[in-house]
């Protein structure tokens, strides 16, 4: 006699059509929110970010930009090193020239998200632009 699996187990039409709908909309949400484009340049000078989160994996990393992107955000991946050498997949957000203006924003996150960011050095390129990892394939 073979085995049956009990109905909830089973895949129902409705489901997969809503998760179809579902996953279709958030590739339109995801689609409308404007990609983060560092054009600023800072050649020479320090540079700040405030991280929202650090993942050891790079698709949390996407998933949580992709979260602070639908709240207004200009959020962006890079990869740092923490203090035991490991890859991470810091997401963050803004580049200040000015140390005060990241802070700021740390505070007002603080204030009136309830979050635990931090302000941290930018990472930059060698053209002095942030080094962002790109994560639009997978999201």
């Amino acid at each position: 006699m073979g085995k049956f699996l009990p109905s909830a187990a089973l895949p129902d039409a409705r489901s997969a059509n809503e998760s179809v709908a579902v996953s279709e909309s958030l590739k339109a949400e995801q689609s409308a929110i404007k990609a983060f484009t560092p054009s600023r340049i800072f050649k020479g000078k320090k540079a700040y970010s405030v991280q929202l989160g650090a993942y050891a994996s790079i698709e949390n990393a996407a998933k949580s930009m992709v979260e602070w992107q639908s709240k207004g955000y200009e959020a962006y991946v890079c990869k740092i090193e923490n203090v035991e050498k490991q890859v991470r997949f810091a997401v963050r957000t803004g580049a200040f020239s000015k140390r005060q203006e990241a802070a700021a924003l740390v505070k007002s996150l603080a204030r009136r998200d309830d979050v635990l960011a931090l302000l941290v050095p930018a990472v930059l390129d060698n053209a002095g632009r942030l080094a962002v990892v790109d994560v639009a394939a997978l999201n």
